[in-house]
């Protein structure tokens, strides 16, 4: 009576997304599951271990805890025995943690067991399920290409079983891919419908994960205001249902919509927070990810920490073998050493993030390289070598349309160097399409306080100088 009565209250504190009550009520059961014995002594009793261990591990891994009660999966993985379903969801619950944890290795080998145990219970679902994981994982390794030809895969298994849920999962997923190498029209085809599935059902789930992923579209596109809104939504749904893992994504992405726009002292408070949550969740690639805009953000405003914060995001992110996250960091390091003038240190870091991005296909990344890389040149003396690298910056530009960052910035600098190496007819085009991108940036702002920071940033006070 006891056991099923605290397995009950597990299963309402988690649907009601109350994580930590969960917790304690399915620890509750299962020290009274013990209390019987080592082995289940039923098959109720097996079975009602099987869901409180089960419960537990997914109320931890939507607080972001990935320390406490490690053993779950192992003990529920001998609960599961002889039953490929089950053992299949036990995989994919190890990708998951193993993904978290930056262990892209064994995550993959669990994704690979998770789809054998699949096929052998012929559950077509939970085999899509494993290859979306899988994608994940080929996605933070900068293998989009694979990446988007597994995911393919896994919707279509979802879309078989009518699987709407899962197969919107799975659109999420090409969408980010989308995201990540900066093709923000394909991206918003792939999240369509599934807006318009939240619009009809109202599920709190996708809602809060596409909000965050509509904020980073629409900051890259330039359009602040909306991209601020959409990650406010994303940040309630996260605080209300306690998804602590998803509250700091969106945090950080907010702390990136204000480094945009030029409140540097309130995007550094936003990534205080966002590291802060970091601390406890144990996820190494959003730690490091919110490392590099942090670190940039205090060199914008004349912290030492800034570079520190940088270093550490660039060994954590060869660490994990994640190129995105690498290319970022080198190239951002780069704008930081622009910044404080270490002229050798801007150009080896710049030449490393655009091979970076060049070898991964982050063609965002690669252009702002080789930008960077052409400011730090020219500022040495290089005028030749500078005058290649911003022409080359500014050829893939034409077929990239968008980059990670301010634009206008970048097209500045481009266009400093172009002026000062004798291409003044081109410069002046440059500027000219810097000046147009500011202008339509500036005027969507409303917020007063908005419009005086995006007006104070240096290079586009240089082009609108009426503000």
């Amino acid at each position: 009576g006891g056991a099923a009565f605290w397995l009950r209250a597990g299963r309402l504190a988690l649907t009601a997304s109350d994580a930590a009550a969960a917790i304690a009520c399915f620890t509750k059961t299962l020290g009274l599951e013990r209390e019987l014995g080592l082995l289940p002594p039923t098959p109720t009793s097996r079975a009602r271990r099987r869901e409180a261990l089960a419960g537990r591990e997914e109320a931890h891994r939507l607080l972001g805890d990935l320390a406490s009660h490690p053993g779950d999966l192992d003990e529920l993985e001998k609960l599961s025995e002889g039953e490929p379903a089950r053992l299949a969801d036990v995989s994919i619950r190890r990708a998951h943690r193993m993904l978290r944890l930056g262990d892209h290795a064994n995550a993959s080998m669990a994704t690979i067991a998770a789809e054998d145990h699949a096929l052998a219970a012929n559950d077509d679902r939970l085999r899509g399920e494993a290859l979306r994981v899988r994608s994940e994982i080929l996605e933070r390794l900068g293998r989009f290409d694979e990446a988007l030809a597994v995911v393919g895969v896994a919707r279509e298994l979802f879309h078989r079983q009518r699987a709407v849920t899962d197969e919107m999962a799975a659109m999420i997923g090409r969408g980010r891919i989308y995201v990540l190498r900066g093709q923000y029209e394909l991206a918003q085809e792939a999240y369509r419908p599934v807006v318009s599935l939240i619009e009809q059902t109202g599920d709190p789930w996708l809602e809060r994960i596409v909000t965050n992923h509509v904020a980073v579209i629409e900051l890259c596109l330039g359009n602040f205001t909306r991209a601020m809104a959409s990650v406010l939504r994303s940040l309630e749904l996260c605080r209300r249902y306690g998804d602590r893992a998803r509250e700091v994504d969106a945090l950080a992405v907010a702390g990136i919509i204000e480094l945009e726009v030029g409140l540097h002292a309130r995007a550094s408070a936003t990534f205080a927070d966002a590291l802060a949550i970091l601390a406890h969740t144990a996820s190494r690639w959003s730690r490091a990810d919110c490392l590099i805009y942090a670190g940039v953000c205090d060199v914008h405003l004349g912290r030492a920490r800034g570079l520190t914060m940088l270093d550490e995001a660039l060994v954590e992110a060869r660490r994990l073998g994640a190129r995105y996250l690498e290319a970022n960091a080198l190239v951002s390091r780069a704008g930081a050493h622009l910044v404080l003038g270490n002229l050798a240190a801007a150009s080896a870091d710049a030449a490393a993030g655009t091979a970076v991005a060049h070898a991964a296909t982050l063609v965002g990344y690669e252009i702002v390289g080789l930008a960077r890389h052409a400011l730090a040149q020219w500022r040495a003396g290089a005028r030749v070598e500078a005058e290649v690298l911003a022409s080359r910056a500014l050829d893939l530009l034409e077929h990239q349309r968008y980059v990670d960052g301010c634009e206008e910035v970048l097209l500045v600098t481009c266009a400093e160097v172009l002026r000062n190496t004798g291409a003044s007819d081109r410069a002046r085009v440059v500027e000219e399409r810097a000046r147009l991108s500011a202008r339509k940036k500036l005027d969507g702002l409303v917020d007063p306080a908005w419009r005086a920071a995006y007006a104070a940033i240096p290079e586009i006070r240089r082009l609108l100088p009426g503000g």
